[in-house]
């Protein structure tokens, strides 16, 4: 039985010309090959033992071609070619070289090449042969379409096999959904989730490729939630979360990330489908789920800005806020402990327009009359608003500052009813740090800590801190505005001395001021000429703090004193 041998160089002579190979395939090779090539399986085909020669000839694998003796045919070239689509014994050289061997390769040959060259593909060799076809006018076949846009998708040139495509539906060639799903498969594969989604939303809008399987949905899912991908979670929850009964059906795990992507972007209504979910299920809510449904709200609230009165975009801000306030609430009645952790985006809100605050009062209020308790760290949070306020009016406008300040004391004389617990001490800590903003409201502070005293709340490093600082920068306020200066003076070393005090307690529990508070407290000294200033001075140093700076200004503002 004769053989051709595809190391056989490419000849521009007639068909007739061509010679027999040199060398045959044992007999043992021949006895196991069929009679007819069009019969044989793919595993038939197999690689000739490659023989040293001194003239390194590299080793090309034998195929078996036909029995009949005579030159190759095209029906003979086309079947040896159709060949090469085994995945193991075919490949892009074999293919080449199998096309050499023909000067006039027909449709069914350039076909098979295609087929070939969909399992082993080759961009250049792709492109040659769509340059012969279209070259001798031979148009590709919606089969052979398929195959071409398999080998694009194979040596990963997805804008290209989407253009293809693209260009297929456009003169209405039927693309199989198999076709749909390799290249979304692929796009994945290489993170591009935007397309991936464009071209499952392009297959639901149009109908294209029949039925999606459900597995493609999932397969989009997986990867969007892994990712936080926003349109593509939110086309495959509206399609087959919420639609289909026989549709894909998330995890806890899936919720959880449908939950992140809805706070990423403000999706308030896909934050509440995720955990109507989860509850439905009977999945115990946390805090992390609480705190992603939480943000979503504050997302819109930002996004909202400062909008005019009596217009709808602040109707939905004032919704916003009050559903907010339910949610913190709900954390609490779930026996969740709500932490100011859990409230640090809700009162950035509250920060970019003081309207928010009444709002969010008026929501606490409420919520008490509905014999709801309210957690404390909602009432913190709101007290921390009022404080902010103060401190952006400061010193400049001590009666504004001052009028934020009592706002923030009258709600604290309130949070026994409406929190029907006590306060604790971050509670303290906040109205405290108010004080020092507002500058003049030791008195305050002093009610404060009385009010420390009567509950058994245990200070703190910041505690004290605070009224260090408040004893620092204001006065009683008992010797009047018509005091003599020798009065204020006196007045400033009795604050002066109520601050000492409150360091010697703070440093009998071993605790240590801020650098901050000690550097303030040494120019206080200094500017009253106290020589405890130098005291204080070698405190700062032995804990670590930069001196240097500060010890010459304290050498230069004692000498005005001697």
């Amino acid at each position: 039985m004769a053989y051709v041998a595809i190391d056989t160089p490419a000849s521009t002579s007639s068909p007739s010309e061509l010679k027999t190979p040199p060398y045959i395939f044992s007999n043992e090779w021949s006895s196991t090959t069929p009679a007819n090539l069009g019969h044989a399986a793919p595993e038939d085909i197999t690689a000739a033992p490659q023989e040293k020669s001194d003239h390194h000839i590299p080793h090309i694998p034998q195929v078996p071609l036909i029995t009949k003796p005579g030159p190759i045919t095209p029906s003979d070239l086309t079947r040896l070619i159709s060949h090469c689509a085994h995945p193991t014994h075919g490949s892009t050289r074999l293919i080449e070289m199998l096309l050499s061997l023909h000067p006039d390769p027909q449709t069914p040959t350039y076909h098979a090449a295609l087929r070939a060259l969909a399992v082993h593909p080759s961009p250049f060799l792709l492109h040659d042969i769509l340059s012969q076809m279209s070259e001798r006018w031979i148009s590709v076949s919606p089969s052979g379409r398929h195959d071409v846009a398999v080998c694009l998708i194979r040596n990963t040139q997805l804008e290209e096999a989407l253009e293809y495509i693209e260009d297929m539906e456009n003169q209405n060639v039927a693309v199989k959904g198999w076709l749909y799903d390799m290249l979304l498969y692929s796009l994945l594969l290489h993170h591009e989730l935007d397309e991936a989604t464009r071209l499952l939303r392009h297959r639901i809008s149009t109908g294209a490729g029949g039925d999606i399987n459900i597995n493609t949905y999932y397969l989009l899912f997986d990867a969007a939630c892994e990712r936080l991908h926003y349109p593509a979670i939110t086309l495959i929850w509206t399609r087959q979360v919420r639609a289909d009964a026989e549709a894909v059906k998330p995890t806890a795990g899936h919720c959880l990330s449908v939950l992140r992507t809805a706070a990423r972007n403000a999706d308030v209504a896909l934050a509440e489908q995720a955990m109507q979910l989860l509850n439905k299920r009977g999945i115990v809510l946390g805090i992390p789920h609480y705190e992603l449904l939480l943000d979503a709200h504050v997302g819109v609230i930002k996004s909202l800005g400062r909008p005019e009165a009596k217009t709808e975009a602040a109707r939905q801000s004032v919704r916003m806020l009050e559903k907010a306030v339910r949610v913190i609430v709900a954390m609490g009645k779930a026996g969740l402990t709500v932490t100011r952790n859990s409230t640090r985006n809700f009162l950035s809100c509250l920060t970019q327009d003081e309207r928010s605050l009444e709002i969010v009062a008026r929501a606490l209020e409420h919520t008490h009359t509905t014999g709801s308790a309210v957690p404390v760290a909602a009432v913190d949070t709101l007290l921390e608003g009022y404080i902010h306020f103060a401190g952006l009016s400061g010193p400049v406008d001590t009666g504004t500052a001052k009028a934020w300040l009592d706002k923030a004391l009258a709600l604290y004389r309130r949070i026994h009813i409406l929190c029907q617990t006590s306060p604790g001490i971050y509670t303290f800590n906040v109205l405290l740090n108010g004080c020092v903003m507002v500058g003049n409201a030791k008195s305050e502070a002093m009610y404060l800590a009385r009010e420390m005293v009567a509950i058994a709340m245990r200070p703190n490093a910041v505690t004290y801190d605070r009224l260090v600082l408040v004893c620092l920068r204001g006065a009683e306020g008992e010797s009047g505005a018509a005091a003599t200066e020798q009065g204020e003076e006196e007045e400033d070393r009795y604050a002066h001395e109520d601050a000492f005090r409150y360091l010697q307690e703070m440093e009998g529990k071993g605790w240590i001021p801020r650098a901050g508070t000690l550097k303030e407290m040494v120019e206080t000294c200094a500017r009253a000429g106290d020589e405890r200033a130098w005291e204080l001075l070698e405190k700062m140093r032995q804990a670590g703090y930069e001196t240097k700076d500060l010890r010459a200004w304290l050498e230069d503002k004692m000498e005005e004193f001697l």
